[in-house]
Protein backbone atom coordinates (compact mmCIF):
# COMPACT_ATOMS: atom_id res chain seq x y z
CA UNK A 1 0.00 0.00 0.00
CA UNK A 2 1.22 3.04 -1.07
CA UNK A 3 -0.07 5.58 1.35
CA UNK A 4 2.08 4.04 3.86
CA UNK A 5 5.56 3.85 2.53
CA UNK A 6 7.05 7.16 3.13
CA UNK A 7 5.80 6.17 6.79
CA UNK A 8 7.37 2.90 6.73
CA UNK A 9 11.03 3.79 5.69
CA UNK A 10 10.85 6.42 8.57
CA UNK A 11 10.50 3.89 11.08
CA UNK A 12 13.97 2.63 13.00
CA UNK A 13 13.45 -0.62 13.23
CA UNK A 14 16.25 -1.29 15.86
CA UNK A 15 14.54 0.76 18.51
CA UNK A 16 11.38 -1.46 17.56
CA UNK A 17 13.57 -4.65 18.09
CA UNK A 18 11.71 -6.75 21.31
CA UNK A 19 9.01 -4.09 21.36
CA UNK A 20 4.94 -5.07 20.93
CA UNK A 21 3.00 -5.65 17.85
CA UNK A 22 -1.19 -5.10 18.39
CA UNK A 23 -4.11 -6.06 15.69
CA UNK A 24 -6.05 -3.70 14.96
CA UNK A 25 -8.76 -5.55 17.10
CA UNK A 26 -6.06 -4.71 20.35
CA UNK A 27 -4.59 -8.03 20.35
CA UNK A 28 -1.34 -8.48 21.84
CA UNK A 29 0.54 -10.31 18.49
CA UNK A 30 3.58 -10.90 20.34
CA UNK A 31 6.96 -8.79 19.94
CA UNK A 32 9.01 -7.70 16.83
CA UNK A 33 11.99 -10.40 16.09
CA UNK A 34 13.66 -8.19 13.34
CA UNK A 35 12.62 -7.94 9.02
CA UNK A 36 12.14 -10.67 6.26
CA UNK A 37 11.60 -7.81 3.13
CA UNK A 38 8.74 -7.01 2.83
CA UNK A 39 7.63 -8.95 5.97
CA UNK A 40 7.67 -7.62 9.66
CA UNK A 41 8.88 -10.96 11.82
CA UNK A 42 6.73 -11.42 14.57
CA UNK A 43 6.89 -13.90 17.35
CA UNK A 44 4.39 -14.97 20.26
CA UNK A 45 5.18 -17.48 23.15
CA UNK A 46 7.56 -19.10 24.89
CA UNK A 47 7.86 -22.89 24.37
CA UNK A 48 5.75 -23.00 21.69
CA UNK A 49 6.56 -20.19 19.33
CA UNK A 50 4.07 -18.82 16.85
CA UNK A 51 6.29 -16.50 13.73
CA UNK A 52 4.04 -14.17 11.48
CA UNK A 53 4.98 -12.73 8.53
CA UNK A 54 3.05 -9.67 8.28
CA UNK A 55 3.43 -7.30 5.09
CA UNK A 56 5.29 -3.58 6.08
CA UNK A 57 2.58 -2.05 3.71
CA UNK A 58 0.01 -3.35 6.59
CA UNK A 59 1.58 -1.51 9.25
CA UNK A 60 -0.77 1.27 10.49
CA UNK A 61 1.41 3.16 12.72
CA UNK A 62 3.77 3.17 15.49
CA UNK A 63 2.64 4.94 18.71
CA UNK A 64 5.45 4.76 21.20
CA UNK A 65 7.46 2.05 20.18
CA UNK A 66 4.23 -0.13 19.78
CA UNK A 67 3.64 -1.28 16.57
CA UNK A 68 0.17 -1.15 15.30
CA UNK A 69 -1.03 -3.31 12.13
CA UNK A 70 -4.62 -2.67 10.16
CA UNK A 71 -5.58 -6.41 10.62
CA UNK A 72 -7.36 -8.73 13.28
CA UNK A 73 -5.91 -11.11 15.33
CA UNK A 74 -7.75 -13.59 13.16
CA UNK A 75 -6.67 -12.20 10.08
CA UNK A 76 -3.02 -12.34 10.87
CA UNK A 77 -3.24 -16.29 11.91
CA UNK A 78 -5.14 -17.40 9.24
CA UNK A 79 -2.51 -15.60 6.73
CA UNK A 80 0.46 -14.49 8.18
CA UNK A 81 1.38 -17.67 10.49
CA UNK A 82 4.20 -19.84 9.17
CA UNK A 83 6.62 -22.01 10.79
CA UNK A 84 9.64 -21.08 8.30
CA UNK A 85 10.14 -17.79 5.77
CA UNK A 86 7.67 -17.92 3.63
CA UNK A 87 8.94 -18.44 -0.53
CA UNK A 88 8.39 -15.63 -3.34
CA UNK A 89 5.17 -17.00 -4.45
CA UNK A 90 3.51 -17.16 -1.25
CA UNK A 91 4.80 -13.94 -0.06
CA UNK A 92 3.09 -12.66 -3.28
CA UNK A 93 -0.18 -13.76 -2.06
CA UNK A 94 0.39 -12.78 1.61
CA UNK A 95 0.86 -9.34 0.34
CA UNK A 96 -1.90 -9.57 -1.99
CA UNK A 97 -4.78 -10.89 0.29
CA UNK A 98 -3.38 -9.00 3.82
CA UNK A 99 -3.91 -5.24 1.73
CA UNK A 100 -6.81 -6.15 0.03
CA UNK A 101 -8.42 -7.36 4.06
CA UNK A 102 -6.43 -4.06 5.21
CA UNK A 103 -8.19 -1.27 2.78
CA UNK A 104 -11.85 -2.90 2.93
CA UNK A 105 -14.18 -1.33 4.96
CA UNK A 106 -14.64 -2.42 8.56
CA UNK A 107 -16.48 -1.40 11.65
CA UNK A 108 -13.51 -2.32 13.93
CA UNK A 109 -11.89 1.05 15.80
CA UNK A 110 -8.44 1.45 15.49
CA UNK A 111 -6.77 1.12 18.74
CA UNK A 112 -3.96 4.03 19.92
CA UNK A 113 -2.17 3.45 22.65
CA UNK A 114 -4.81 4.77 25.18
CA UNK A 115 -7.09 2.67 23.97
CA UNK A 116 -5.26 -0.03 24.67
CA UNK A 117 -4.16 1.11 28.26
CA UNK A 118 -7.98 1.37 28.64
CA UNK A 119 -8.26 -2.18 27.55
CA UNK A 120 -5.56 -3.53 29.96
CA UNK A 121 -7.70 -1.89 32.52
CA UNK A 122 -10.97 -2.72 32.10
CA UNK A 123 -10.08 -6.40 32.08
CA UNK A 124 -8.20 -5.96 35.26
CA UNK A 125 -11.14 -4.15 36.71
CA UNK A 126 -13.26 -7.15 35.61
CA UNK A 127 -10.62 -9.55 37.50
CA UNK A 128 -10.59 -7.44 40.54
CA UNK A 129 -14.32 -7.25 40.47
CA UNK A 130 -14.36 -11.55 40.04
CA UNK A 131 -12.04 -11.62 43.28
CA UNK A 132 -13.93 -9.06 45.21
CA UNK A 133 -17.23 -11.10 44.66
CA UNK A 134 -15.52 -14.07 45.58
CA UNK A 135 -14.26 -12.46 49.07
CA UNK A 136 -17.67 -11.37 49.50
CA UNK A 137 -19.75 -14.35 48.80
CA UNK A 138 -17.10 -16.49 51.35
CA UNK A 139 -17.47 -13.69 53.94
CA UNK A 140 -21.43 -13.94 53.81
CA UNK A 141 -20.79 -17.91 54.03
CA UNK A 142 -18.70 -17.22 57.09
CA UNK A 143 -21.10 -14.95 58.51
CA UNK A 144 -24.11 -17.63 57.99
CA UNK A 145 -22.08 -20.06 59.49
CA UNK A 146 -21.04 -18.68 62.48
CA UNK A 147 -24.34 -17.09 63.20
CA UNK A 148 -26.14 -20.43 62.51
CA UNK A 149 -23.17 -21.43 65.33
CA UNK A 150 -24.66 -18.40 67.52
CA UNK A 151 -28.44 -20.05 67.11
CA UNK A 152 -27.09 -23.68 67.65
CA UNK A 153 -25.39 -22.09 71.15
CA UNK A 154 -28.68 -20.47 72.21
CA UNK A 155 -31.03 -23.50 71.80
CA UNK A 156 -28.60 -25.37 73.77
CA UNK A 157 -28.78 -23.29 76.55
CA UNK A 158 -32.51 -24.49 76.82
CA UNK A 159 -31.49 -27.65 77.75
CA UNK A 160 -34.24 -30.19 78.35
CA UNK A 161 -36.59 -27.56 77.36
CA UNK A 162 -35.57 -27.21 73.90
CA UNK A 163 -36.77 -31.01 73.43
CA UNK A 164 -39.99 -30.54 75.23
CA UNK A 165 -40.70 -27.84 72.69
CA UNK A 166 -39.60 -29.70 69.97
CA UNK A 167 -41.84 -32.75 71.00
CA UNK A 168 -44.64 -30.51 71.76
CA UNK A 169 -44.23 -28.83 68.17
CA UNK A 170 -43.74 -32.29 66.05
CA UNK A 171 -46.83 -33.64 67.82
CA UNK A 172 -49.42 -30.31 67.01
CA UNK A 173 -47.84 -30.84 63.46
CA UNK A 174 -48.56 -34.40 62.63
CA UNK A 175 -51.87 -34.20 64.21
CA UNK A 176 -52.67 -31.02 61.61
CA UNK A 177 -51.53 -33.41 58.90
CA UNK A 178 -52.99 -36.69 59.95
CA UNK A 179 -56.36 -35.51 61.33
CA UNK A 180 -57.53 -32.42 58.86
CA UNK A 181 -58.32 -31.75 55.04
CA UNK A 182 -55.87 -29.54 53.06
CA UNK A 183 -59.05 -26.98 53.21
CA UNK A 184 -58.72 -27.35 57.47
CA UNK A 185 -54.94 -27.15 56.72
CA UNK A 186 -55.05 -24.03 55.79
CA UNK A 187 -57.09 -22.48 57.68
CA UNK A 188 -55.12 -24.02 60.88
CA UNK A 189 -51.93 -22.88 59.74
CA UNK A 190 -53.23 -19.19 59.44
CA UNK A 191 -54.54 -19.61 62.84
CA UNK A 192 -51.15 -21.36 64.12
CA UNK A 193 -49.04 -18.45 62.45
CA UNK A 194 -50.66 -16.12 64.23
CA UNK A 195 -50.72 -17.82 67.43
CA UNK A 196 -46.77 -17.66 67.16
CA UNK A 197 -46.65 -13.92 66.46
CA UNK A 198 -48.53 -13.28 69.41
CA UNK A 199 -46.28 -16.14 71.74
CA UNK A 200 -43.13 -14.20 70.16
CA UNK A 201 -44.50 -11.30 71.10
CA UNK A 202 -44.77 -12.91 74.96
CA UNK A 203 -41.18 -13.69 74.72
CA UNK A 204 -39.85 -10.63 73.83
CA UNK A 205 -41.37 -8.93 77.23
CA UNK A 206 -40.13 -11.73 79.32
CA UNK A 207 -37.21 -11.27 77.78
CA UNK A 208 -36.81 -7.89 78.47
CA UNK A 209 -37.98 -8.07 81.88
CA UNK A 210 -35.74 -11.10 82.68
CA UNK A 211 -32.79 -8.21 81.83
CA UNK A 212 -34.32 -6.16 83.74
CA UNK A 213 -34.26 -8.07 87.05
CA UNK A 214 -31.31 -10.08 86.64
CA UNK A 215 -29.12 -8.11 88.17
CA UNK A 216 -30.94 -7.78 91.28
CA UNK A 217 -33.04 -11.54 91.46
CA UNK A 218 -29.96 -14.06 91.52
CA UNK A 219 -32.45 -17.44 92.67
CA UNK A 220 -34.93 -19.14 90.56
CA UNK A 221 -38.58 -18.53 91.21
CA UNK A 222 -39.09 -21.64 92.18
CA UNK A 223 -36.58 -21.38 94.88
CA UNK A 224 -38.64 -17.96 95.89
CA UNK A 225 -41.75 -19.76 96.16
CA UNK A 226 -40.85 -22.83 97.79
CA UNK A 227 -39.83 -20.58 100.96
CA UNK A 228 -43.27 -19.52 103.11
CA UNK A 229 -43.94 -23.44 102.34
CA UNK A 230 -40.60 -24.90 104.11
CA UNK A 231 -41.20 -22.32 106.78
CA UNK A 232 -44.88 -23.46 107.42
CA UNK A 233 -44.04 -27.07 107.21
CA UNK A 234 -41.38 -26.32 109.80
CA UNK A 235 -44.02 -24.35 112.00
CA UNK A 236 -46.14 -27.33 111.96
CA UNK A 237 -43.44 -29.68 113.05
CA UNK A 238 -42.89 -27.49 115.79
CA UNK A 239 -46.43 -26.79 116.64
CA UNK A 240 -46.77 -30.96 116.55
CA UNK A 241 -43.72 -31.58 118.68
CA UNK A 242 -44.89 -28.92 121.38
CA UNK A 243 -48.31 -30.92 121.49
CA UNK A 244 -47.03 -33.80 121.97
CA UNK A 245 -44.54 -32.67 124.64
CA UNK A 246 -47.16 -31.47 126.67
CA UNK A 247 -49.28 -35.19 125.99
CA UNK A 248 -46.85 -36.84 127.34
CA UNK A 249 -46.23 -34.49 130.14
CA UNK A 250 -50.12 -34.94 131.14
CA UNK A 251 -49.76 -38.95 131.14
CA UNK A 252 -46.55 -38.77 133.53
CA UNK A 253 -48.57 -36.49 135.39
CA UNK A 254 -52.15 -38.36 135.50
CA UNK A 255 -49.81 -41.99 136.15
CA UNK A 256 -47.96 -39.90 139.25
CA UNK A 257 -51.35 -38.63 141.09
CA UNK A 258 -52.83 -42.25 140.45
CA UNK A 259 -50.06 -43.80 142.36
CA UNK A 260 -50.44 -41.50 145.49
CA UNK A 261 -54.04 -42.23 145.79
Amino acid sequence: MEDNKDFVNSINWNELLKQDAISIDGVNLGQVQGLFEPFVVIEKGNLSKETYYIPKSVIEKNNQNVLYFRLTEEEIKYNCLRDSPPSEEDARQIQIITERLASSPRTITLHSAEEEILRKIKAAAGELKDITLAITRRAKEKIEENQAQKDAQKISKMGELADTFTDSFDQVMTEIKTAHTYQEQEQIYDGFIKLLEQQRELLLARKELASKLKSSVTEPLSNRTKMPERAKIKQNEKKTRATSEKFTKYQVTSRISTFET
